[in-house]
């Protein structure tokens, strides 16, 4: 019998090309004494999930390895589960076995025809509040004052219509490898790597889209420690130290990777709205899904279509007159920044100046070459406010007549987009999870 049905089945026909099954099914227990009156009816299962163990002579699990699963997500689309790194995959690689490393454990099959027949059950997440009140897997109090947040008390946390700031941070397992072909080109061969290595959230607005006396407290801010060796801290820009990952060293709120993925899976099952600068990058480290219509990024906010997208710092100054990341990155002042810049475009939107600002930030930064000296903010500050409105082309680009610009295209690499990682490539990448 098949799994999951109080049927009984007899195999007609099994078809490898679609990775179908054609089966007599009874509705009866006992096939040799269907007395029911109720003859068999032919039914057609496909393969939509497999449940394998991949072995791993070098790891430190119990059974010398762990469990992958293969989901089909489509007609003809299936995507690889392995922890928490979710890539896509085929159809053929899932239905490969070898002996020696991957061993399937467990295969499932769905009956074709039945969509809309049988009720789905609605969605229950299995992650609950607990995920902000399990004991830290480090011994570490998060009610300790020098941890630099206020850790949510039970009925604290946010959920649908509220909304947070968040900023993550992260650290390079393995530079990018690159050779040089015989014609000359440059070829990568092993993409960067990555590892999520901190992460603040913040409170932000409340269901009814009103600040609160906790707007812009962390009530998260976790170092992540990774088992894998750490090529480089990127310290210049994530602010992470080598002490601050070691458990033996360390005096920040250090967690796992799995502890701070639930907590955040929890706020985006809840409904939350993460806000943040460049959260497409982030949410990848994550490795997670944020639906677009619970993400508001202040990259995009503060952008004109086929221009640059402007850095969180070069914003701060010209409209906050704010001095951020002097000398590094630091999450919880990054994620409080963008929540700023968030209250600084519903207040130009309400105005109607949102759009005769954006063009004036255009145009100094240009003239600036997007750079200003650190504590000269205040310079761009003001001249964004004694700045004439620039014209606009015929292609949409907006200049000073007095100081013709072209612009920049479309292919112009976006200020913000890799200021984290300075020259690191973030175009071919591999983030761990």
């Amino acid at each position: 019998g098949l799994a999951g049905t109080p049927a009984k089945h007899v195999v007609r026909n099994i078809d490898p090309a679609t990775r179908s099954v054609s089966v007599d099914e009874y509705p009866d227990a006992n096939v040799a004494d269907d007395v029911s009156g109720r003859g068999p009816c032919e039914a057609t299962y496909v393969l939509a999930a497999i449940l394998s163990h991949v072995h791993d002579p070098s790891s430190k699990a119990p059974k010398g390895g762990h469990l992958i699963a293969h989901a089909r997500t489509g007609p003809t689309d299936w995507h690889l589960f392995n922890d928490f790194r979710v890539s896509r995959s085929s159809a053929s690689e899932a239905v490969h076995f070898d002996k020696v490393w991957r061993t399937p454990c467990i295969m499932y099959y769905e009956r074709v025809g039945l969509e809309g027949v049988v009720p789905v059950p609605a969605y229950v997440s299995p992650i609950t509040e607990e995920a902000f009140f399990t004991p830290n897997a480090y011994g570490r109090d998060p009610h300790a004052k020098n941890f630099g947040f206020v850790p949510l008390e039970r009925g604290q946390i946010p959920g649908s219509g509220s909304s947070v700031a968040i900023d993550a941070e992260f650290v390079s397992l393995g530079a990018e490898e690159t050779e040089i072909r015989s014609d000359g080109t440059r070829v990568i061969v092993n993409p960067a790597h990555f590892s999520l290595g901190r992460v603040s959230v913040l409170h932000a607005l409340d269901p009814n889209g009103a600040t609160a006396p906790n707007t812009g407290t962390a009530f998260v801010d976790d170092f992540i420690v990774t088992p894998d060796p750490i090529s480089d801290y990127l310290t210049q820009f994530s602010g992470i130290e080598a002490q601050d990952l070691d458990p033996r060293t360390s005096t920040k709120h250090i967690n796992s990777l799995k502890a701070v993925y639930l907590k955040l899976r929890l706020l985006l099952d809840r409904g939350v709205v993460f806000l943040g600068h460049g959260l497409k990058k982030d949410f990848r480290i994550i490795n997670i899904f944020v639906p677009p219509e619970q993400v508001i990024d202040t990259v995009e906010l503060f952008s004109i279509q086929r221009q640059r997208k402007i850095s969180l710092r070069f914003l701060a100054a010209i409209l906050l007159d704010l001095d951020v990341q002097i000398e590094t990155h630091d999450s919880i002042e990054d994620a409080r920044t963008a929540w700023l810049l968030y209250q600084k475009y519903l207040e130009l939107q309400a105005h109607g100046t949102f759009q005769e600002t954006l063009q004036r930030i255009y145009h100094i930064g240009r003239l600036h070459n997007w750079k200003f000296e650190a504590g000269h903010m205040h310079d761009l500050y003001l001249e964004l406010h004694r700045t004439q409105t620039p014209t606009e082309t015929e292609e949409g680009v907006y200049y000073d007549p007095a100081m013709p610009d072209k612009g920049e295209s479309s292919e112009t690499r976006a200020e913000g987009e890799g200021e984290k990682v300075g020259e690191v490539n973030l175009q071919q990448t591999v983030f761990s999870g």
